[in-house]
């Protein structure tokens, strides 16, 4: 099975790349009138170009090692679980009442309640989800990346902020998901 293109893969196949660097450096120019010169072959717009250059950008914040390492950091201090009912499974999974509407800081959940939840969700009672305070991620992320307040630099934020969402958020969370069934297993 061949193994799936990510966004930017994509996109860099389109000739993009040369586009998302531009963004980076965040100059004063239009960016429509940059993005024209991409477009071509399997680029039919502007706005493709633009998409395709910020999901490279995408890409690049989320395999940088201070991106992640913040966020990670953010998500160590200040991460809550938390845990709600699925839908129409509230008389079965009553033995797990406690936690139908359950949050707490990740850090100072006790290991018997986050088994407890863990063993809620794999028997399909419960949704379980862990996370930071999006905003504050996201901000410092823009801090580090965001130069200026030009037209490109409103697409870098885009970038960042999608970067954020779709590929940092997602895979951090899935590494504290597995620490923290670490954690209650000892």
């Amino acid at each position: 099975k061949p193994k799936r293109q990510t966004r930017a893969e994509v996109a860099r196949k389109k000739g993009l790349e040369e586009l998302a660097k531009w963004l980076m450096t965040q100059p004063q120019d239009s960016v429509i009138s940059k993005a024209a010169q991409f477009v071509r072959g399997e680029v039919p717009d502007e706005q493709e170009a633009i998409k395709g250059a910020c999901d490279i950008i995408a890409e690049w914040v989320n395999e940088d090692a201070w991106a992640r390492q913040s966020v990670r950091n953010i998500f160590e201090r200040e991460a809550a679980i938390s845990s709600k009912v699925v839908k129409g499974k509230e008389a079965e999974g009553e033995k797990y009442s406690d936690y139908f509407d359950f949050s707490a800081l990740l850090s100072r959940c006790p290991s018997h309640r986050l088994l407890a939840m863990r063993r809620g969700e794999a028997e399909g009672f419960l949704r379980v989800s862990i996370s930071p305070e999006d905003e504050k991620c996201i901000l410092r992320l823009v801090k580090r990346y965001v130069k200026n307040d030009s037209e490109a630099s409103d697409f870098v934020e885009k970038a960042v902020t999608d970067a954020y969402k779709r590929l940092l958020k997602p895979s951090i969370e899935t590494e504290f998901a597995s620490l923290s069934k670490e954690k209650a297993d000892e």
